[in-house]
Formats: C-alpha cells, structure tokens, sequence
C-alpha cells in the first residue's frame, strides 16, 4: 500500500507551487510534510485526495492512478480520509453524533457503531448529542477526526492537525497518530511543528519551492535550519 505522486505539476493562476514533485508515502508509515509557508505542502495534501487536479503528473493510490470522475473520486475520498486545518470547513451537523455518523450514512454502513468507534478513538466518547458549535477549536479537531476515522480509510491525510492546540491537545493528536500506525493506516502530515514531526513521523519530507528538498527518517538542526524550520524544536526533542 502507497500513495506517492510521480513529476506532480501544479499552478495558481500561472503561478507554480509544484515543480515536478515525486513524493511516497509508504503503508503504514507516518510521512511528515514540512517547508516554509508557500512551499506547496497543503496543495500536495490535496492532490492526495483528489480535492485538486493536477496540471501535470499523477497521483496513484495502491499503484493505481487516480482519475477525476465523479465515482472514481467518490471511491478515492472513501480510502484516503483528508482532515482540514481548519475543522469548521468540514463540520457539516448540528451535533457531534449526527457529524461524525453522516459520511458512514451516505455511504449505507453501520454508522451507528463506527459513530462509537470513533468518537472513542479521539477521546470524545460521550460527545454525542453536544453542539458543535459549543466545542472548543480542539475539540472541533478531534470531531473532524472522527468522522474521517468513521469512514475507516485506508490512509489519512492531516493539515495541520496541531495548529491552536495547546499541549495537551497536541498529546491527544499524537497518540491517535500512534494508534492509527498500529492498525497500519498510512498517515500523511503537513505541520509547521518539526518537534511535534520529530517525535510522531517515521520519515520528515520537506517542501522547498515546490520540490522535495529533503527526505529521511530524521534531520540534523543545520539543515533544518537551511529549510527554514523552527530549530528551537531540537531543545524539547
């Protein structure tokens, strides 16, 4: 099982963000995606799930390539789960319960005990019959999360995920991380929080420019630094 991208070309309004990007993320691994603002990392998440056609290049799924159809992108968002940054773009329900259960509704599964599964595996069990609109942002997060885990992907892909959490929010993001690489789900992050890449990701791919200027399973504080990251991360890790 991989999702990988093979001489991705991508612009804005004729402006590249992706030059020719071959990126992998292979099963039940944990990809951290860094770069400065601007480097395409968001952009190469959405491709990932089909939420962005290319220009140029391909995106495969399991070896198979990824076509923009209507069913054939209705089967891609089913295996690889996409959790915006910001959870009130996906919120679509008055409350938790009908949120989280709505995708496994419209696809005719047993949303009621997935709804329970997943509200469990993001600590929000109990949740049910809240307002989404009375949660605070990181719990809006770990809602989001559930209902993306309820339609039980194959890979799931995070922009962000640590963003406006405090530290006990991020703990809580990185142990479901943990818990999803042990039932082998293929997790891909985007994230500005190289000590947060550190201490979850197998492997750290950095963005520069709209290529991959890095990839491997750690990165020294030089060059790092060289990539524009926050180097104050080394103190913690």
């Amino acid at each position: 099982m991989t999702i990988e991208t093979t001489d991705l070309e991508f612009a804005y309004e004729g402006e590249p963000v992706l030059r020719g990007v071959d990126f992998r993320a292979a099963g039940g691994e944990v990809t951290m995606l860094l770069g400065r603002n601007g480097a395409g990392k968001s952009t190469l998440l959405k491709h990932l799930n089909g939420l962005v056609e290319p220009d140029g290049g391909a995106v495969y799924v399991d070896d198979e390539r990824v076509t923009y159809d209507d069913a054939s992108l209705r089967d891609l968002r089913t295996k690889v789960g996409y959790v915006f940054q910001n959870p009130d773009d996906q919120l679509v329900a008055p409350t938790v319960g009908q949120d989280v259960a709505f995708g496994p509704e419209n696809v005719g599964v047993d949303a009621a005990r997935r709804t329970q599964e997943a509200l469990e595996t993001v600590g929000l069990s109990g949740f049910d019959d809240r307002l989404c609109t009375t949660l605070s942002g990181g719990e809006k997060k770990r809602v989001s999360l559930a209902g993306v885990l309820a339609m039980d992907p194959d890979y799931l892909l995070f922009d962000e995920p640590t963003l406006g959490l405090d530290g006990d929010g991020c703990s809580t993001i990185s142990a479901v991380i943990d818990a999803l690489r042990r039932e082998g789900i293929t997790v891909v992050v985007a994230t500005h929080d190289l000590g947060f890449a550190l201490s979850v990701g197998d492997v750290l791919t950095v963005l520069e420019d709209g290529e991959i200027g890095y990839r491997d399973a750690t990165i020294s504080r030089e060059r790092a630094a060289e990539f524009g990251l926050r180097t104050f991360a080394f103190d913690g890790y």
